[in-house]
């Protein structure tokens, strides 16, 4: 009885070379399809509104601090970083002056929180023509890490006063997709807490407004 042998393919070779080049083909298109869509795709811009109290009036951002504070470097420091980052010019006036656009205050907040920052005189426009942005170093002491905190929360009001919103988590405002002062809550040494966001540096906001 002869032996069971596995035969070759009767199909000529041209013929399965050929047909896995086909097949080759078509998933060469398929994941160019998939990868110009991919690239098509843009990040989902998340709401990030205008600061609930009003935008600023824009023009030199000027600041005084309405009461003698100890903690005054680090208002002067984010008043410097402001600058720095953005297209924000900013004046130092002494004293407070009616329209000066920033009054800081050290002192208590009307709920217990780090800071915060009111319009207190408005133009007809609703553009603010005066904030009182206030940091609370009762509050600010109690903080997992005090000296961070005092920088990130100076940053954040400040932030406010040139019309940014806060934002809470992982909830970027705009297309960013990295954290800045503008985020609620905590802070323990990272680099964003004295940075404001491309998002709110850019047209939509900052640069739109100054």
């Amino acid at each position: 009885m002869p032996i069971a042998q596995e035969k070759p393919s009767s199909r000529p070779r041209r013929h399965v070379n050929e047909r896995r080049q086909r097949i080759q083909r078509r998933f060469r298109i398929a994941f160019a399809a998939l990868g110009t869509a991919t690239m098509g795709i843009t990040p989902v811009a998340h709401a990030d509104p205008d600061f609930s109290e009003g935008l600023p009036d824009g023009g030199i951002h000027t600041f005084c601090y309405y009461s003698v504070s100890s903690m005054q470097s680090t208002m002067d420091a984010a008043m410097t970083r402001l600058r720095q980052q953005t297209v924000v010019d900013t004046a130092y006036y002494n004293p407070c002056d009616v329209h000066t656009d920033v009054r800081w205050v050290q002192g208590p907040t009307d709920v217990p929180a780090y800071g915060q920052t009111t319009c207190t005189l408005a133009w007809d426009n609703g553009r603010c023509d005066r904030y009182r942005v206030r940091l609370n170093k009762a509050v600010l002491d109690d903080a997992p890490h005090p000296s961070d905190q005092y920088r990130k929360t100076a940053c954040h009001e400040l932030g406010h006063s040139v019309g940014l919103s806060h934002y809470s988590g992982s909830d970027y405002p705009g297309t960013d997709t990295t954290h800045s002062c503008m985020r609620s809550g905590d802070v323990s040494g990272q680099d964003w807490n004295i940075l404001y966001g491309a998002h709110h540096k850019g047209s939509s906001h900052i640069s739109g407004t100054f």
